[in-house]
């Protein structure tokens, strides 16, 4: 009885011993967490704008909500500095939704106190710190751009390479030499993709030698649309961004970023210290839905010298759209209103029809038709309608294009016919381009 009573005692106070310990380990996690949630975590939410969802996410730029990157492409005729910049454009990323918006500048964008008055000629003057300064001082605002990553032509052919290059549809034949500047474009148009190497990736993106040089404009299923180098730049850019995303592992996407940043085939001022979280951010982004525009301005020439001259009336709406994210992206598809029973729900038009803005565009080669169908839809209570000519008139199907999905519909509704779609970039409330579906 005795030893039992003795063996008892011992297991008791091992028990204790054993529970004590777990106690003390408890305590000093418990500890090292209320240390770090009141020395680290409470001062930054309460000195930032940071949240518990920034602290826990994987979001590689902190707690920004909205990321601006200046992307520039510096040429290589400068062997002991910066030369020219052929490429600036600026990205502003929603880090939490991960839509994308772009902005590009000209290089031949006037800039009244740089040499030679092109914007082109800040990277040679101050690298791109001062290109940054030169563009929020003219377009944006102070410190709006957070980072800036730059190329070189060398760098971007290298990139192209290393990722075994890019897929890309060639609209037009390009065929160019340049002796002297060691350039030589010679790609042939095809509507298959094509798997372009560094050395014609560059060519594409340089081509400029067409009726729409850097940057113009054409038609496209009735549609105004970029047209140009910028436009293939822009083009490009959504390509490279595809196949770094469609590299098979996040392993492997953070591996090409870590080398190009090495090997100083791009140059930043990004502070990227984890490359696996940058895999991972740039896997949630979507190419296809990205929103691209270009300096609202002209061509036009001045003492004999070649300009892209600014439009200040146009400038703060494209600012507003393309920087700051005000208005409809029409690249994202509507998530559509389901009520109870399953059924779509459509918001009431803020407007009412004789309130509502149309502009009919006969596409249908129909002569008369756009007259005949203004005269029906005043019969309906349309009161401000305008009528014109589309870009071809071999359209079939009629496309109704509108600020506000639930007028587009209305419209629709008067008509009986056409697809809809969401352009918060045009004049009035709703364009219609008139297919011969509307004749019958």
């Amino acid at each position: 009885m005795r030893m039992t009573k003795r063996h008892d005692d011992n297991t008791e106070i091992k028990g204790l011993i054993k529970t004590l310990i777990w106690v003390i380990i408890w305590g000093i996690i418990c500890g090292y967490l209320i240390t770090v949630v009141f020395t680290k975590v409470i001062p930054l939410m309460t000195t930032t704008n940071t949240t518990v969802f920034d602290l826990f996410s994987k979001n590689p730029f902190g707690n920004k909500e909205y990321v601006r990157i200046l992307v520039l492409g510096g040429d290589n005729t400068n062997k002991e500095g910066y030369g020219l910049c052929d490429t600036m454009a600026l990205f502003t990323v929603n880090t939490r939704t991960k839509e994308v918006r772009a902005i590009s500048f000209p290089r031949d964008t006037y800039v009244d106190d740089l040499p030679g008055h092109k914007l082109n000629v800040a990277l040679k003057e101050g690298g791109p710190e001062k290109v940054m300064e030169v563009i929020e001082e003219k377009f944006l605002y102070p410190t709006m751009i957070d980072y800036y990553v730059l190329t070189s032509t060398n760098g971007l052919k290298e990139m192209v390479d290393l990722l075994g290059g890019v897929y890309i549809v060639v609209e037009k034949d390009m065929n160019y030499d340049d002796n002297w500047g060691n350039l030589h474009i010679h790609l042939k148009a095809s509507p298959e993709k094509q798997l372009l190497d560094g050395k014609d990736a560059e060519g594409y993106v340089r081509f400029r030698k067409d009726r729409f040089g850097d940057s113009s404009y054409t038609f496209e299923n009735g549609e105004k649309v970029n047209a140009g180098r910028i436009a293939r730049q822009q083009k490009f850019m959504i390509a490279l961004c595809n196949r770094v995303i469609s590299l098979p592992s996040k392993t492997e996407r953070a591996e090409f970023l870590k080398e190009c940043y090495d090997k100083g085939y791009i140059v930043s001022n990004l502070k990227l210290t984890d490359w696996n979280g940058m895999a991972d951010f740039f896997l949630g982004i979507k190419p296809e839905q990205m929103m691209t525009d270009v300096l609202p301005g002209e061509p036009k020439m001045i003492n004999g010298v070649s300009y892209w001259v600014v439009n200040s009336e146009e400038l703060p709406l494209a600012i507003a759209k393309d920087v700051l994210f005000e208005g409809e992206n029409p690249k994202i598809p509507l998530e559509p209103v389901i009520d109870d029973k399953g059924e779509p729900v459509v918001l009431p038009p803020s407007k009412t029809p004789a309130q509502t803005q149309v502009k009919l565009l006969n596409g249908s080669g129909v002569k008369g038709l756009a007259a005949k169908i203004g005269a029906d839809l005043k019969l309906k209570g349309y009161e401000s309608i305008t009528t014109g000519n589309a870009d071809s008139f071999s359209y079939i199907d009629t496309k109704i294009k509108c600020k506000e999905q639930a007028i587009g519909l209305a419209v629709k509704d008067a008509l009986g016919v056409g697809e809809v779609s969401i352009d918060s970039s045009i004049t009035p409330d709703v364009i219609v381009i008139i297919g011969t579906d509307l004749d019958k």
